[in-house]
């Protein structure tokens, strides 16, 4: 699959949040665009949507995957999705502390530095089960 490529720190300042991990992120805001409009329900979510895009570094198609498998099975679709997205490789390698951020964890994995069960996975997206 494709990676995003587009700079991280202005995607920081676009949505408000530290989505890329680097302490520095959030450093360069200097004055900030105060919005004249109450933002609409709807903007609201895209933007919930996009942050969510941005931290996990996936792509609209790809979410909107994972969102169908979340709506088919018996738990919250909420609780379903978030499940699904952190036990993916790269987030597991990242929040067990391998990687500074989940780009430098999806890299270790493209690189097979990383090993499942004893064989080596190059794929970010690999779905990690309990016990793996």
């Amino acid at each position: 699959m494709a990676t995003r490529r587009g700079p991280r720190f202005k995607e920081c300042r676009r949505l408000g949040i530290n989505v890329c991990g680097h302490p520095k992120a959030l450093d360069r805001l200097g004055t900030t665009v105060k919005r004249s409009k109450k933002m609409s329900e709807y903007g609201k979510q895209l933007l919930e949507k996009q942050k969510i895009k941005a931290y996990y570094g996936i792509f609209e198609r790809q979410l909107l995957r994972y969102y169908k498998a979340a709506s088919k099975s018996k738990a919250r679709t909420a609780d379903a999705l978030f499940c699904t997205l952190e036990c993916r490789l790269d987030n597991l390698v990242y929040r067990i502390g391998f990687a500074n951020s989940i780009r430098l964890a999806r890299q270790q994995v493209t690189h097979r530095h990383i090993l499942v069960n004893g064989k080596n996975v190059n794929i970010p997206s690999y779905i990690c089960k309990a016990g793996d």
